[in-house]
């Protein structure tokens, strides 16, 4: 509901409007009234024309010798009474010849019967008549009109008749616009002292309003004061509890920081936000996406990092900042709270959390010794491997390759030499494989090659080049070169982990019972390459 201040605003501006409505329809409902009447004037004295004038007064072959002066100026005499009585400005009739309007009868004011001047006569030439009267002759239709011509300007009607013997000609009535618009101005002036009489009557309660409204606005500025301080006291108090907090909480509109507590500039190195500001730089500036295993760079968008982080799950809403004042690289879990049209961010520091969380997942999926990935993230890879065998009919092939005779180098070198060989070896063969390859230990001084996007004469031959590389190399810190050892499969749509396994060990055992030191691949259990 509305208070009681507006409902007085709301009746005072309705009593205005319904004053407004009332002057502007009684104004136009008069005029359309004195119109009427008019028009009803004009036609009742056009079609008394014909009556006044004499009997079979038009007719066919009228011209300029059909009426002497004498007979003409009885008509304009006739004519100019009954206009006087009608208080009608001119009566007359004329006939159209040769497409000219030519006046037959018509009255005059009392001056100009006196004087002779402007007096239309008989057959007198109408050479400035409006369209609407050709239009008249033409259609055979009554008009109305309001149109300016040499004796002043008018509102008239043309009324169109027709002789007994077949002769068109139109009788017609004038009244003078400056009389209309006198009796409209008269009706206006009228309506307006009506209408400011409802004024007057409503200015008690204007003043009265007004008082009560200036009143009603110190109440209200002394009520905005003690608010404004109640609530500045709040903002004191909300910024204290937030510069005691240790993580960086600001708020923000996806772009443009409004507020941030004490351990945003500190983390940032500013005392102010205009200082922030004075960089140039934008919060999104800052950020990064944290990405687990990658070293690229997944730069937040302004506007758009928020709506991406919302998106993310919570465990992955991981973002990157650089302390300015400390110049590290900083990990930060995120949360974005909406606040009006604005949201409130807050980023807490699990920078050791998630370096833990990093170690930990690396020794889930690599070997420790040696660095490269072990059985467990070999075993996954190979069986998204199976599966798109399955579904593209991909040729991928499987390589395990044995250190020849390593027992015996543990035996002779002793076992922290045996380790530096596994170590040299996996550097090497990491460095030699394509991208896409993938090279994990499978136990002991046993390894696993993945081999996507080939087929087994592609995979025994990067095989071979494999062992030859090896056996010509001299590993850093061994005392003696090493060979290996490779036996090679392709896998079948059929195949599981299980089965993949079983084979490519078991044509490895050929290849070291064949004298070591060579590739054996096979497909089938009866078709064998074997190469030295």
């Amino acid at each position: 509901m509305f208070k009681p201040e507006r409902r007085a605003l709301i009746a005072i501006l309705l009593y205005l409007v319904w004053i407004v409505y009332f002057t502007v329809d009684a104004y136009y409902t008069e005029k359309r009234h004195l119109t009427e009447g008019i028009d009803e004037t004009l036609m009742r004295s056009a079609m008394s024309i014909p009556m006044l004038l004499p009997e079979g007064f038009h007719h066919k072959g009228m011209n300029a010798g059909s009426v002497s002066a004498k007979e003409d100026r009885s008509n304009i005499i006739r004519l100019s009474q009954f206009a006087d009585v009608a208080k009608i400005k001119y009566l007359y009739s004329m006939i159209q010849v040769d497409g000219n309007i030519f006046f037959t009868a018509s009255s005059g004011t009392e001056e100009e019967r006196k004087t002779g001047v402007n007096l239309t006569t008989y057959f007198d030439h109408y050479n400035d008549a409006p369209p609407e009267l050709y239009k008249v002759f033409k259609s055979g239709e009554i008009s109305y009109a309001e149109y300016r011509d040499k004796w002043g300007y008018f509102r008239s009607v043309f009324v169109p008749m027709t002789s007994k013997d077949g002769l068109r000609y139109v009788v017609a009535a004038d009244i003078e616009i400056s009389n209309v618009k006198a009796v409209l101005r008269h009706s206006l002036l009228k309506n307006l002292f009506y209408g400011a009489l409802f004024l007057l009557f409503i200015l008690p309660f204007q003043i009265a309003y007004n008082w009560q409204m200036i009143q009603a606005n110190k109440m209200l500025e002394k009520t905005v004061s003690e608010r404004t301080q109640e609530l500045q006291s709040k903002n004191d108090e909300t910024q204290e509890i937030l510069n005691s907090s240790c993580d960086i909480i600001l708020l923000t509109d996806g772009e443009r920081i409004d507020a941030a507590n004490t351990a945003f500039h500190k983390f940032f190195g500013t005392s102010s936000l205009a200082e922030f500001e004075a960089r140039g730089l934008k919060l999104s500036d800052y950020l990064l996406l944290y990405q687990h295993n990658d070293d690229a760079e997944d730069r937040l968008q302004p506007f758009e990092w928020m709506e991406k982080l919302k998106n993310l799950p919570d465990n992955e809403r991981l973002v990157t900042l650089k302390s300015e004042s400390e110049g590290l690289h900083s990990i930060f879990r995120i949360n974005i709270n909406p606040a009006g049209k604005r949201f409130v961010v807050s980023l807490t520091d699990v920078t050791q959390l998630a370096r833990k969380s990093e170690q930990y997942r690396y020794l889930a999926t690599h070997d420790t010794l040696t660095g490269c990935h072990n059985r467990n993230y070999f075993e996954h890879e190979l069986n998204d491997a199976i599966a798109r065998v399955k579904r593209y009919h991909s040729a991928v092939s499987v390589a395990m390759l044995d250190i020849d005779h390593f027992k015996e180098f543990n035996d002779n070198y002793g076992h922290p030499v045996g380790d530096i060989v596994l170590i040299e070896l996996t550097d090497l063969i990491s460095r030699s494989i394509r991208s896409n390859d993938l090279f994990a230990r499978w136990g002991g001084e046993e390894f696993v090659l993945l081999l996507p996007d080939s087929d087994l004469e592609n995979a025994h031959s990067a095989a071979d080049k494999l062992r030859h590389l090896i056996a010509k190399t001299d590993l850093p810190k061994v005392p003696s070169r090493v060979t290996v050892s490779i036996g090679v499969i392709q896998l079948a749509e059929d195949d599981t982990i299980k089965s993949i396994m079983e084979r490519v060990d078991k044509v490895l055992y050929r290849a070291k019972e064949s004298g070591r030191n060579r590739v054996v691949s096979h497909i089938k259990a009866s078709e064998d390459t074997e190469t030295l």
